[in-house]
């Protein structure tokens, strides 16, 4: 099983592509470690362009994909399988980059704004 390296989503035949995809995670939900290299080989470059945009970082970006695909292989018994692939991959990829970029939260790293009903202290 193999995908074009760094082009799963250049694919001629999306449903085609789908389906290849598909099988590979149910393949990865046995063990199949050539599988799992299939499937890693097709997104790392495009995932770590990806996550890329979003943290400007380099090594971050191959920080998120490397865990995106360590997590994927340690949890491969007990993952669900979705409907699409590459959608699932992008979508474990933004969030995993946006939670780098905010690791305590949006609301630790703005300044609590003043209760106007609240009288201020001199």
């Amino acid at each position: 099983m193999t995908f074009p390296a760094g082009q799963p989503h250049q694919s001629p035949d999306p449903a085609a592509r789908d389906r290849r995809e598909l099988e590979c995670l149910e393949r990865m939900r046995t063990g199949d470690e050539q599988a799992f290299e299939a499937l890693f080989r097709a997104y790392v470059e495009p995932l770590c362009a990806f996550a890329y945009s979003y943290v400007e970082s380099e090594p971050a970006a191959q920080e998120i994909v490397q865990d995106l695909f360590a997590r994927l292989w340690e949890r491969r018994d007990s993952l669900e399988v979705p409907r699409n692939v590459q959608a699932y991959l992008y979508g474990a990829t933004r969030n995993r980059a946006i939670n780098y970029l905010a690791p305590c939260g949006s609301a630790r790293r703005v300044p609590p704004r003043p209760d106007p009903c609240r009288p201020r202290r001199s």
